[in-house]
């Protein structure tokens, strides 16, 4: 299973570290238009792909947050930002369409949208993005595994994930993988287990759980529930990338403190890693 992050602003110096150090594989970041909203971010999207380079680490990078300046034409970004991806000799990457999408205020603040406007809206921003990548494929055949597109990137677990699949199958859109965000108690890995086997038994695809962390049941439990959770369930079975958040956000705590101290939970991965002894 490959280990990830989530670029954050904080604890820099410690993330370099464990880039150095060759145990992260993945770095998830967001594809950020310019302020004029036709071309990348220098710095969180271009800046951020210099850095995977720089560290042979494999970009993760989600496309159409919320609130962010994209053009009206997202095919056409989208296949710009494969381009850009390679032109900097990265031959590993993968894209994310959307993030936490299933939530109705990056469509409308309005709160009473129905699942189905939601969905209709992610349908043609997905679309958009396989149209992208099925173009750069055709001029560049050799990349077609290497370059990986998937989604949802779901704040709610794996349904939306699943509707995802059944309707990109149909429609013969690409989706390489399956992914959503995984919160919450599940000291066995049950929850995840039973949602990894609702993807499988639609298609074997990989799993992806782009975002994750504990939540105070770990913070409160730092020494022994906290270790044997790592010890017996983590990488959890069947899930081939998992990507935690960096830094400690609210209630979810990540890999390190804001002060960039590692958190109880951060030290014991870490640990199983090797990055620490």
């Amino acid at each position: 299973m490959k280990f990830g992050i989530q670029l954050g602003a904080d604890a820099v110096p410690q993330r370099d570290a464990l880039a150095a150090s060759g145990k992260l594989n993945v770095l998830r970041f967001p594809v950020c238009p310019d302020a004029a909203g036709t071309g990348f971010h220098s710095g969180w999207t271009v800046g951020m792909l210099d850095y995977c380079k720089q560290y042979g680490i494999a970009p993760h990078c989600t496309f159409g947050d919320a609130g962010r300046n994209y053009p009206a034409d997202f095919s056409v970004f989208a296949e710009a930002f494969f381009n850009l991806v390679y032109s900097k000799g990265i031959i590993d990457a993968s894209f994310d369409v959307g993030n936490e999408l299933d939530q109705p205020s990056w469509i409308h603040p309005s709160t009473d949208m129905t699942g189905d406007s939601i969905f209709l809206a992610y349908q043609g921003l997905y679309k958009s993005c396989s149209d992208g990548l099925k173009r750069f494929r055709a001029a560049h055949p050799y990349a077609v595994e290497q370059y990986k597109l998937g989604g949802s990137a779901a704040s709610t677990g794996s349904w939306f994930t699943q509707r995802l699949m059944l309707w990109a199958i149909e429609q013969g859109h690409i989706m390489d993988f399956a992914s959503w965000h995984h919160y919450g108690i599940d000291k066995t890995n049950a929850r995840l287990q039973a949602e990894i086997a609702s993807i499988k038994a639609i298609k074997n695809l990989p799993i992806y759980i782009t975002e994750t962390s504990y939540d105070p049941w770990f913070k409160s439990n730092t020494s022994k529930d906290a270790t044997d959770w790592v010890t017996q369930f983590y990488p959890p079975k069947d899930v081939d990338v998992t990507i935690w958040l960096s830094n400690c956000i609210g209630d979810s705590a990540g890999i390190w403190n804001v002060d960039g101290t590692i958190t109880p939970m951060g030290n014991v991965i870490l640990k199983k890693l090797g990055y620490i002894p």
